[in-house]
């Protein structure tokens, strides 16, 4: 699996079946279209990154879901 990270956009490449398997079980991207989130963390206690998060859109929280 490849992962490009371009200034507006983080694009993962599967090369193998295996790799799209995993995408559609981990993220549910079956479909065209499908979307995840992607979620900033600061570090603890300061305003500068930690890290960011990938969640599947069904498994985030219902306030936290946009239309």
């Amino acid at each position: 699996m490849k992962l490009f990270v371009e200034r507006r956009t983080i694009r993962i490449v599967p090369e193998t079946p295996q790799d799209e398997a995993m995408l559609e079980d981990t993220f549910g991207l079956r479909r065209d279209g499908d979307a995840v989130s992607l979620v900033r963390h600061n570090a603890m206690g300061l305003s500068c990154w930690g890290d960011a998060e990938v969640r599947a859109v069904r498994e985030m929280p219902e306030e936290e879901v946009k239309p």
